[in-house]
């Protein structure tokens, strides 16, 4: 399992936009579940293109800085 630097840098490999301070207040369960989404994310859309979410998780979530 990766531990949360690694996480932090596949995921800005991938979204350049998501800057490293702000990753860092996410615990590496988050920071797994968003690199599988975004994995997910650049595959080709279709028919057997399906994200399951975990049942532990909102359809829609926001974050307030402190």
């Amino acid at each position: 399992m990766l531990d949360k630097d690694h996480l932090i840098d596949e995921i800005t490999s991938l979204n350049p936009s998501a800057g490293r301070d702000w990753l860092e207040l996410f615990d590496t369960d988050d920071l797994r579940r968003y690199l599988d989404h975004l994995h997910h994310a650049c595959t080709p859309r279709g028919a057997d293109s399906v994200w399951h979410r975990e049942g532990d998780t909102p359809p829609v979530v926001m974050r307030i800085a402190a």
